[in-house]
């Protein structure tokens, strides 16, 4: 191990072990005391879709680092198997963006009730609306036909467990998905719409204050919250 090359990570203090060779720092987010080279090995394999262990140290600058990658090169929807968690250990999918884990998550805060039946506090304030008005569709491939896109003004209800995309008007589309933050609505975007042009969008309240003031979220942003 002490032949493998050295990459340093900007910031960091490195220190040697009394009776033990080679480099050591301190790692805040694994809480404990590697060396460059085992840092290096918990980022690579963070970035293996499906690989949940190490999901603390996915897009790790100082693992990057010690990698000996460059900051930007890699893409940044690299290793996000579940648009909200990342490298997610579960290897279903639900809907194109959320893992098992995460749906069930989310249809408990849009059904306010979780497996006891009690209302979900602790997932309603952490989730919120997200919204995106998009440009037009990218054609569809020859082997699938064209979505049926639902206007916005016929749909009584716009949140579901899972994205969903309705039509403003002609080449104008809106995606609205239940998220924890900006970041994931934009990853949302890029894994269900890649490439089409966003024009406008942002997130909401959080599902915890909409209930406590008494408001519905899907009337909100039908009547122009977004």
């Amino acid at each position: 191990m002490d032949d493998a090359p050295f990459y340093p990570a900007p910031g960091i203090a490195y220190q040697t072990l009394d009776g033990i060779s080679g480099r050591y720092f301190e790692c805040l987010t694994m809480r404990a005391t590697l060396t460059p080279q085992a840092c290096a090995l918990n980022f690579a394999a963070s970035t293996v879709l499906g690989e949940g262990r190490y999901a603390s140290c996915h897009r790790c600058k100082i693992g990057r680092a010690h990698a000996g990658e460059r900051a930007g090169l890699e893409s940044e929807d690299v290793g996000w198997r579940c648009c909200r968690c990342g490298p997610s250990g579960q290897s279903r999918i639900i809907g194109g963006a959320l893992c098992v884990s995460c749906y069930n998550r989310t249809r408990e805060a849009i059904g306010m009730k979780d497996g006891r039946g009690s209302i979900p506090v602790g997932i309603l304030e952490q989730l919120r609306p997200g919204w995106a008005i998009v440009g037009e569709l990218p054609p569809p491939d020859a082997d699938r036909p064209s979505p049926c896109v639902p206007l916005l003004e016929t749909s009584r209800r716009l949140l579901a467990a899972t994205p969903s995309l309705y039509r403003l008007a002609t080449g104008c589309f809106l995606l609205v998905a239940v998220v924890e933050s900006l970041e994931e609505l934009h990853r949302t975007i890029r894994r269900k719409l890649p490439g089409v042009r966003v024009m406008s969008a942002g997130v909401e309240p959080t599902l915890l204050e909409f209930h406590e003031v008494g408001i519905d979220p899907n009337e909100w942003l039908r009547v122009g919250g977004c």
